[in-house]
């Protein structure tokens, strides 16, 4: 029997109902996730607390009734609604919400379902497999990283999912949030002073949508703050259960405010005290959350690679800054975080760091070679320091490249040393050139 109160209250979050359906901005991603819709494969959306999923969903559905198909055959359903945490939510719970879709609803083709929030149900994917084996429906779902990407997803939807991440806004989508856009190079030339302004913004407040589009600091600050502990105790602390929450607080305080800095959990414990087991599960936890991102010491051999430090760099760097509360002493480290978040981007590469006799920030690897190696030079307006371009030179030899690239504040100018050229671009620049 259908449930009318939960019928009117689907058709206030949906395209067919009278009610608001707030597409936003769009989204990069959106036209990629355009054609797996088609695909009878589950579609699972995953990233950090308030990255945008739930309104790249939404965009995914309007874009499917501007395509020509019918709004009834759309159904956006968000489970942290009220209604839904006030039942209850396991698998009944879907029960009713389909059945009462279909009875009232009455879609007339197979349907486009996107379940917000869907780890909030007990029992959802074998829920969600039942109705895309038997061509019930097409499905996607959303939900904070560290549940879609749990084993138990694998195991249900072996071979019957494609997996989505998506970060905070890139800096090209964060301009055009920001009213910048930018068709061509030329764009990019034309608006120079006003996408170095937003960079600099971009360093300070980070790229999460809701912060980009507020106007005062002081609302930035207090969202990011609460962000922030909204990811700890809802994605980490709920969902693992942790008891020591202090020392969590302790550990996630510490990468945030060392970004882009090699870490080691030796380390850790022995300035806080704490256990190494305790630290290495936490910052598991903390990765699979989003807030932080582990990178490799490049070796040609996994097991160097293995016994080496990492380095962890935040996944935003407003969410960093709102938390160490020290901004321009740090410039170097973030303008090296927002590259690391640049480069993290393309599912279809490997980033590590090199160290040997010098350092290079980053080391591009794609398939079975070395693609680039990069250093981020921000310090300086006018000069590469020697010890930089050295630490690039000896990466470049080990990798056997050609070229090299340095990320400057302002610097651009090509070099050529020992038959191998240098290219020093400014980072406002490279941010802008999706070829970079």
């Amino acid at each position: 029997m259908a449930d009318e109160r939960l019928f009117q209250a689907l058709a206030y979050w949906n395209l067919w109902g009278e009610g608001a359906f707030e597409t936003g901005i769009p989204r990069e991603s959106r036209k990629a996730l355009l054609p797996w819709l088609e695909r009878p494969e589950v579609v699972a959306i995953c990233g950090m607390r308030r990255c945008g999923k739930s309104t790249l969903m939404r965009q995914l559905a309007r874009s499917l009734v501007d395509g020509g198909v019918a709004a009834k055959d759309t159904l956006f359903v968000n489970f942290e609604e009220p209604i839904f945490l006030e039942r209850g939510l396991d698998v009944a719970a879907l029960d009713r919400v389909f059945d009462t879709y279909f009875e009232l609803a009455r879609p007339k083709s197979v349907p486009y379902l996107f379940l917000d929030e869907i780890h909030n149900v007990a029992g959802w994917e074998r829920w969600v497999r039942a109705r895309t084996e038997t061509g019930r429906a097409r499905i996607v779902v959303s939900g904070s990283s560290s549940r879609l990407l749990d084993p138990d997803l694998a195991t249900v939807l072996t071979g019957r999912h494609l997996t989505h991440t998506l970060w905070p806004l890139s800096f090209p989508e964060l301009l055009r949030f920001r009213g910048v856009a930018l068709e061509d190079a030329a764009d990019v030339l034309s608006h120079a002073s006003r996408i170095r302004q937003e960079l600099g913004s971009f360093l300070r407040h980070g790229s999460l949508p809701e912060v980009v589009l507020a106007q005062d600091d002081e609302i930035r600050t207090a969202l990011l703050k609460q962000y922030f502990r909204d990811l700890l105790y809802r994605d980490v602390v709920s969902r693992h259960q942790i008891r020591d929450v202090r020392a969590l607080e302790t550990v996630a305080h510490h990468y945030l405010v060392n970004t882009a800095n090699p870490a080691t959990y030796n380390r850790l414990k022995n300035t806080y005290g704490l256990a190494m087991d305790q630290i290495r599960t936490y910052t598991r936890y903390l990765e699979e959350s989003f807030l932080v991102r582990e990178v490799p010491r490049f070796s040609f051999k996994v097991s160097a690679q293995a016994r080496a430090p990492r380095k962890v760099y935040a996944v935003d760097v407003g969410l960093r800054n709102a938390v160490a509360f020290r901004f321009s002493e740090d410039l170097g480290r973030l303008a090296e975080t927002v590259v690391f978040n640049h480069l993290v981007r393309d599912p279809d590469v490997r980033i590590f760091y090199f160290q040997e006799r010098g350092e290079c920030d980053f080391v591009v690897w794609r398939g079975n070679r070395a693609e680039q190696a990069i250093q981020v030079c921000y310090e300086s307006e006018e000069t590469l320091p020697e010890r930089e371009v050295a630490g690039l030179e000896e990466a470049m030899d080990v990798l056997e490249l050609e070229d090299g690239l340095v990320l400057t504040r302002g610097l651009d100018q090509t070099s050529e040393t020992r038959g191998r050229r240098i290219r020093a671009v400014p980072l406002w620049r490279w941010l802008c050139d999706s070829t970079s």
